[in-house]
């Protein structure tokens, strides 16, 4: 029995004799099937939107750029409902475009892509209310447990409603830490806990895992690294350059276009 069929086997009654590490392994399975539905609804809209033939346009997002479709997925559906009720036909040189051969595949396409993303979301549905919904209540029932999660290079969290965690952010379930302390969490995976998740936990517990890696990183870095240097009239007509560094004395440092040494471990570490 895979994983899967055993989550949808579990009954209310079979919750009550589990530890909450066992409860937790089933959560675990849980969160990978909704993040593999999530996945397939988000490729599923950008096959519905393709089949109407929109393009993405650049739209403002914080401080930069996205990439987004002009319509969202329910005006895309709605729109693709539209026209299979009215039997709509686009140009003929837009279905060539597009590799449609006529109005009868476009439109059979629009049906198999709402037919696609319907499924789905019945899928989803019968997660949350079946398993998901047994899981959540054995939870309520014996008033919660501490839990552990952790994202990519990231922070570790008490679970997936944190608000920092997206619908499409990876997540790693611990459930072997289910119900244990934050003290031995932190023991067994360093002193990364969410600062939103943990507010009351000691600071030392708390540190940001980006900047913890650029601090270990700087340590094997020579301090000549990024300096500018002079260079000698041959190798600066030269379009590669290198020079020895005058702080570690380690010999063909790459220089860059501004005449700074690329980043580079000192002298006796890994090279010359």
């Amino acid at each position: 029995m895979s994983a899967t069929q055993e989550l949808f086997a579990v009954t209310s009654k079979q919750l009550t004799m589990m530890t909450p590490p066992q409860i937790d392994a089933l959560n675990e399975v849980l969160d990978k099937e909704l993040s593999r539905l999530v996945d397939a609804l988000s490729k599923g809209e950008d096959s519905l939107q393709h089949a109407l033939m929109q393009k993405k346009e650049s739209k403002r997002s914080g401080n930069g750029w996205r990439q987004r479709w002009p319509l969202c997925l329910r005006e895309a559906e709605s729109l693709a409902r539209e026209h299979i009720e009215t039997e709509f036909e686009p140009s003929r040189r837009d279905m060539l475009m597009y590799g449609f051969r006529d109005g009868p595949s476009y439109r059979e396409r629009l049906r198999k892509h709402l037919e696609a993303l319907d499924n789905l979301r019945g899928e989803r549905d019968r997660l949350l209310q079946g398993p998901g919904a047994l899981l959540d209540g054995e939870w309520d029932k014996r008033g919660g447990w501490s839990r552990f999660i952790t994202v990519p290079d990231g922070h570790m969290h008490r679970g997936r409603q944190c608000h920092t965690i997206r619908a499409t952010t990876v997540t790693y379930w611990h459930p072997e830490l289910s119900g244990r302390s934050d003290e031995e969490a932190v023991k067994a995976h360093g002193p990364f806990l969410c600062t939103h998740c943990y507010p009351g936990a000691p600071t030392a517990w708390r540190l940001d895992p980006a900047e913890e890696r650029a601090k270990e990183k700087a340590k094997s870095e020579c301090p000549g690294s990024r300096r500018c240097v002079e260079l000698p009239p041959a190798m600066a007509r030269r379009i590669s350059k290198y020079a020895t560094c005058p702080t570690c004395g380690r010999e063909g440092v790459s220089v860059t276009s501004t005449w700074k040494l690329r980043v580079h471990k000192p002298k006796g570490e890994g090279g010359k």
